[in-house]
C-alpha cells in the first residue's frame, strides 16, 4: 500500500520515542499518508502519547510501507523542517498543539495531578538529566549543533553521519555542569524575584553537589516522581529550562508558559532550533 506510514519505535524510553514519533506524525500530516503503530507500541497508552495514537492505526494487518523518511531520533524531525522550511516546535504550536493539548487535559481527569502551586505565572523549573547518566559530563554541544544545523539549513540532512557529528562535539544526554545551574538559578533569581525556582530530575539520593545548590539558593526540588507528573510540572511552569534530555524536549513541546530555554546539543539542532527556519521564539544556552 503506497500511503501507509508505520510509525518509528525504538528501544528507548518516553523522550526519544515521543520525538521521533512526533516526526513521523507530522510527517504523514504534510504527506496526506495513512500513520499506522505497531500492535507492540509500548507508550501506546501514555497520556502523552494519547493524540499521536488517536490520529493513528493499529496494525493489525502486519502492513508493510515502503515508504520511508530519514531514520532516527534526529532525522524524523530534520527530515519535515527541510520540507517544511520551518522548526517543528514552532510548526506543531501553530497546528497541533491546542488539538493535543485538549486531548492530554480530558485523560489526565483520570491521573487528578494535582500541581503543587496556585500560580504557573510564577514559576521557573529547570529539568536537570540524573538517573542513567548521572555520572557523565556536562559539555559544550555547540559543534554538534551548528553541524546539524548547517546540514538542514542545506537541505543536505541525508548526508548526516554519527560519527562527523562527534568529530565537531559530543551529542548525547548528560547532565548540567552545577557552575552552569548556579549561573542561571542567579540569573533568574535577580531578574525574576517574584518567581519560584523548582528544579525537575529524578534520582532516588539527591547528589551531595545538588542538595548544596539547592539549599544555598533556597530553591525547591523533585526527585522521585512518576514521569508523567514530572512532566505535568515542567509543562506548567511560566519559564522552562530544558536538558540534554529528549525526555524535557516533550515538556518543551507541550509547555503552556511563556520561556522556554534548551541546551545546544545536536538533538536540538535538529528540531531547527537556531536555524534560519527558527520560529520558536526559544533562548538558548550553552
Amino acid at each position: 500500500m503506497n500511503n501507509i506510514y508505520l510509525l518509528q519505535d525504538r528501544k528507548d524510553r518516553l523522550g526519544s520515542n515521543f520525538m521521533i514519533q512526533l516526526g513521523d506524525f507530522i510527517f504523514c500530516k504534510i504527506k496526506n499518508l495513512e500513520l499506522y503503530y505497531s500492535t507492540q507500541h509500548k507508550y501506546k497508552k501514555n497520556i502523552y502519547f494519547i493524540p499521536i495514537i488517536k490520529n493513528s492505526q493499529e496494525n493489525t494487518s502486519n502492513y508493510k510501507s515502503n515508504i520511508c523518511c530519514y531514520p532516527g531520533v534526529r532525522g524524523s524531525s530534520a527530515n519535515c523542517v527541510e520540507i517544511l522550511n520551518q522548526d517543528i516546535i514552532s510548526y506543531f504550536q501553530v497546528n497541533y498543539k491546542e488539538y493535543f493539548f485538549n486531548i492530554i487535559k480530558k485523560e489526565l481527569k483520570k491521573n487528578k495531578f494535582i500541581l503543587p502551586w496556585s500560580d504557573n505565572k510564577k514559576i521557573i523549573s529547570i529539568h536537570i538529566r540524573l538517573e542513567d547518566v548521572s555520572s557523565r559530563k556536562d559539555y559544550n554541544g555547540q559543534g554538534s549543533f551548528n553541524y546539524i544545523k548547517n546540514l538542514i539549513e542545506n537541505k543536505q540532512f541525508s548526508k548526516y553521519n554519527r560519527a562527523d557529528s562527534d568529530k565537531h562535539s559530543l551529542d548525547t544526554q548528560a547532565p548540567i555542569d552545577p557552575k552552569k545551574l548556579i549561573d542561571l538559578i542567579e540569573k533568574f533569581q535577580k531578574e525574576y524575584p517574584e518567581k519560584e525556582i523548582y528544579i525537575i530530575t529524578y534520582c532516588e539520593v539527591i547528589p551531595e553537589w545538588l542538595d548544596k545548590i539547592v539549599n544555598e539558593y533556597k530553591i525547591h526540588i523533585y526527585h522521585k516522581n512518576n514521569e508523567d507528573y514530572d512532566l505535568w510540572l515542567m509543562i506548567h511552569s511560566d519559564i522552562l529550562v530544558l536538558s540534554k534530555s529528549t525526555y524535557s524536549i516533550m515538556a518543551g513541546i507541550y509547555h503552556q508558559g511563556s520561556q522556554v530555554y534548551y541546551p545546544y546539543w545536536g538533538v536540538n539542532a535538529s528540531l531547527g532550533l537556531g536555524s534560519k527556519y527558527d520560529k520558536s521564539g526559544w533562548i538558548g544556552y550553552v
